[in-house]
């Protein structure tokens, strides 16, 4: 019975899409691949609904598999070029705050103006993990997200804060750098 739920399942997907509420959108997709696990428009779906999420790492899966399943579908093709490029944002934007909490000439005095712009990213940064967290808080089906590494202690320790009012845990991994908190 629940089979023939899936293009219920699928359009669901779809209008929660077109209407930006993406973890419907995830949601929906979700239950179509429960019943049916190499569903393109789902895995498709999904994909694309994870990457507006940020969950960039689960996106890139679900995406790859799409694509694999069906190598010459455009959308998935645009879909993976938007997540590269959401990814390579992420990445600048992390490497940025990395950069701006060094001197690059080692002295004492620091620029005004740059205390200023590195407080305004670090800012930006900690309000987008706030979204996140929040909607990580309320997605009973999310178990794990991840969140930008930083080398920068304030940031870090705002994140440690945060995840530890929610009775999240945080997982960092030295090597790579990249951090997530899990639901206890």
């Amino acid at each position: 019975m629940e089979k023939k739920c899936i293009p219920l399942y699928l359009n669901a997907s779809l209008a929660a899409l077109r209407d930006g509420n993406w973890k419907i959108a995830a949601k929906f997709s979700r239950k179509a691949l429960r019943y049916e696990k190499k569903n393109v428009k789902a895995l498709y779906r999904l994909g694309k609904a994870l990457n507006k999420l940020g969950e960039f790492d689960s996106a890139l899966r679900n995406l790859m598999e799409a694509q694999e399943l069906a190598p010459s579908n455009a959308e998935i093709r645009e879909e993976l070029k938007d997540l590269n490029s959401n990814m390579k944002y992420f990445r600048e934007m992390s490497k940025n705050i990395s950069q701006k909490m060094f001197n690059p000439l080692g002295g004492s005095q620091v620029k005004q103006k740059d205390s200023k712009e590195n407080n305004t990213d670090l800012e930006s940064m900690i309000d987008y993990i706030k979204d996140r967290l929040r909607d990580f808080k309320l997605d009973e089906e999310q178990k794990v997200m991840h969140i930008p590494p930083s080398n920068k202690p304030e940031y870090l320790k705002k994140i440690r804060e945060l995840a530890e009012a929610e009775r999240f845990t945080i997982d960092v991994q030295e090597e790579t750098g990249l951090n997530c908190l899990r639901k206890i």
